[in-house]
Formats: C-alpha cells, structure tokens, sequence
C-alpha cells in the first residue's frame, strides 16, 4: 500500500469521523427550521412572509351577525387579529377605543375591523358585549383570513391604505400612541413602495 493510498484512507476516516459527530446536531436543527418555516419566522423572529407593500388579502370572514362584509371605496383601514382568551388583546381594547375615538373626528377617519380567531361567533359577541369591543367585528371562524395574513400570534394588526396596499404591521399590543404615530408616518410618507405580486 502506498503512502497516498494510506492518506486518502485517513482523509476518508476523519470525514466519516467529523460526520457522525454533526449528525445528530444536523438531524436536531431540521425540527427547529421546519417550525420556523411553518410559523412565518426565522428563529430571529424576522417575518418570512411579510405582507408590507403586498396587496391586502380578500376579507373572508364574516361578521358576527354572519353577513359579508367589505371595506369602503376609500381611506386608511387598520385590520386588527385577537381572541378572547389572549390577555394582551383584552389589555388592548382600551388603546384601540381610543384610537378610534380620536381617528373618526378627521375628514379621512380611519377604519378599523377587528378579527377574532379561533372563537364562535356566539363566544366572540359575548366578549364584545362584556369589554366593549369597538365596531366592526368580524368573526374568522375557520381562521382562512388569518392564514391569507400570515398571523402566526395574536394580537397582530395590519395597516391597509386607501388602494388595499398593506403598509406596516405590528406584532403584539400596541398603544394609541403608536397607533396614531404609524398611521401618521405613513400617510405623510413621501415615497411608498409599489405593490408587489
């Protein structure tokens, strides 16, 4: 046997060697990466599939009385995801009134629709009764709009512009403030990105 021979031989033994060492931390990355995927996120919390400068999905869901809704011809929509048993989303409600409150005296008042996930409509009007949830609810009974939006979490809320384009997304709760603050940067924002396909 040659000296080549013989080290081509080691060579093949430590990568053989090296291999068996990183395979089973290769074999536990690929549950991690796949559940990343599946969520919309990499493990860095960076949205995969973010809707900002896409067009805004098609309402599925209906409201709580069970008839379609659609949004008016123009102006800011806010589209706001939440369940009843998420206590950031109930911590919420208090800022979203406000918001409201404040936004609807403008010439250009902004429109808000709540979408509740994973409840009946029945558990959802109940909630909206007791808390005060504001106008419009709709209720995504078999979570189809969800999906459209990519809501991995609730609460989650979508900004929408007066052409359906979305133009921000925000994570989790958010304060009247930074309602006011995002729609405010976003409508005196000089060059907005074209839609994307």
């Amino acid at each position: 046997m040659t000296n080549e021979t013989q080290s081509n031989e080691f060579d093949s033994v430590q990568v053989k060697s090296r291999f068996r060492k990183l395979a089973p931390l290769f074999f536990a990355l690929i549950p991690i990466l796949i559940v990343a995927y599946i969520a919309g996120r990499t493990p860095s919390g960076v949205r995969l599939f973010d809707l900002v400068g896409r067009n805004a999905p098609a309402i599925t869901a209906l409201t709580l009385e069970s008839k379609p809704y659609t949004f008016r011809s123009s102006g800011w929509r806010v589209v706001h995801f939440w369940t009843t048993t998420c206590s950031e989303c109930r911590a919420e409600i208090p800022e979203i009134k406000r918001f409201v409150e404040k936004t609807q005296s403008e010439p250009d008042a902004v429109e808000l629709v709540n979408v509740n996930i994973q409840d009946t409509p029945k558990a959802a009007a109940e909630y909206v009764s007791r808390y005060g949830v504001v106008p419009v609810v709709l209720a995504d009974t078999d979570g189809r709009m969800a999906r459209s939006y990519g809501v991995t979490g609730v609460p989650e809320t979508f900004f929408v512009d007066a052409k359906g384009i979305v133009r921000h997304h925000i994570v989790g709760a958010a304060s009247t403030d930074e309602f006011e603050r995002v729609l405010e940067v976003l409508k005196n924002a000089s060059i907005v990105p074209s839609p994307q396909k």
